[in-house]
C-alpha cells in the first residue's frame, strides 16, 4: 500500500511539474502577442483628415503624428503641423497613452492641451477631439488617417542613421556642377576641424531649430553644401519672411556703395520697370 501511495505521489507530482513548464510559456505567448497588439498595431505616420483639417482664409493648417514603439511595449509620439502640405511647425507633444481595451488614444502637448481620440479595430483611422486648457473642444473634431505618401524624413529626421541607428556625419567637398561657382574644401579655410564637425553635431541636433540645408561661400568658392530632412539641392523651400531680410541686407550693401541712394528714397525707384498705379 505504501509503495502504491509513493507511485501515485510521483505521478501527482510529476503531473504539476510539466503543468508549471508549460504554462509560464502559454502565458508569455500570449503576452507577448498582445504587446504587439498594443504598440505595433498603431505605429506609423497619421495625417488629419482633409475634412477635419483646421483652414484659414489663406490656407489650411495640418497636424500629424508619428508614432513608434519599442520592444518592451513603451510608446514614443512626435508632432507637426503641415501647411498646404508641407512642414511648417513642429506640435510638441508630451506624453501618449494607448489603452488596449477601450482603443482609446490620449495625447498631452507642452502647453497643457488633450488630445483624445478612438481608434478604429482595423487600427486605420482615429476619430476625436482636442481640449484645450479650459477643457472646451479647440475644434469639434479632429480625426487621423495614416499617411503613406508623406516621406517621415522630412518631417521628423534631420540626418539619416547609419545600419546601427547612429548618426555619423562625414564631410565631403561639394561637388562642381557648372562653371559659374567653383567649389574647395572648408578645411583649406578651417583650421579647427573639431569645431566645425561640433556645429554640425548641432545642427543635426536641431539646437539652432529646424535647418533643411547650410551653405558656405567663402572667397567666391562653395566650401559646405549640406541638406537635412531628406532635402537636396534640387527642392525649393518655402523662405516666407525671409526675403524681407535678404531684402534689406541688399539694400544696405547698396547704401555703403552708392553715396546718391538714401533711406527716404521711394522702393519703385529702384524699379523702374514698374508702374504705380492708384
Amino acid at each position: 500500500m505504501k509503495v502504491l501511495e509513493f507511485l501515485v505521489l510521483i505521478i501527482f507530482f510529476n503531473f504539476l511539474f510539466i503543468g508549471c513548464q508549460n504554462n509560464p510559456d502559454q502565458n508569455n505567448g500570449s503576452s507577448d502577442k498582445n504587446k504587439g497588439q498594443h504598440y505595433i498595431s498603431i505605429d506609423g505616420l497619421w495625417r488629419v483628415t482633409p475634412e477635419t483639417a483646421i483652414k484659414f482664409p489663406h490656407g489650411t493648417l495640418e497636424p500629424a503624428i508619428q508614432i513608434s514603439g519599442d520592444a518592451f511595449g513603451k510608446l514614443t509620439v512626435r508632432g507637426c503641423f503641415l501647411w498646404d502640405h508641407r512642414f511648417y511647425d513642429y506640435w510638441e507633444i508630451d506624453s501618449i497613452q494607448f489603452i488596449d481595451s477601450t482603443n482609446q488614444l490620449v495625447l498631452v502637448d507642452k502647453e497643457g492641451s488633450t488630445y483624445r481620440g478612438l481608434v478604429d479595430q482595423k487600427k486605420e483611422s482615429i476619430q476625436g477631439i482636442a481640449y484645450s486648457w479650459g477643457g472646451d473642444p479647440d475644434t469639434n473634431k479632429l480625426d487621423f488617417i495614416r499617411e503613406e505618401e508623406i516621406d517621415v524624413n522630412k518631417l521628423f529626421i534631420p540626418y539619416p542613421p547609419g545600419p546601427d541607428r547612429s548618426v555619423k556625419y562625414t564631410y565631403q567637398q561639394p561637388e562642381q556642377i557648372d562653371e559659374y561657382l567653383n567649389t574647395a574644401s572648408i578645411f583649406n579655410f578651417v583650421e579647427d576641424t573639431t569645431a566645425f564637425y561640433n556645429l554640425i553635431e548641432r545642427i543635426i541636433k536641431q539646437e539652432f531649430g529646424r535647418l533643411e540645408s547650410f551653405l558656405i561661400i567663402k572667397d567666391q568658392q562653395l566650401i559646405l553644401d549640406e541638406y537635412f530632412y531628406g532635402y537636396d539641392r534640387t527642392q525649393l523651400h518655402h523662405i516666407h519672411s525671409c526675403t524681407k531680410s535678404i531684402t534689406s541686407l541688399l539694400l544696405g550693401i547698396s547704401l555703403e556703395r552708392h553715396n546718391k541712394l538714401n533711406v527716404n528714397q521711394p522702393v519703385f525707384n529702384f524699379f523702374p520697370q514698374f508702374v504705380i498705379t492708384p
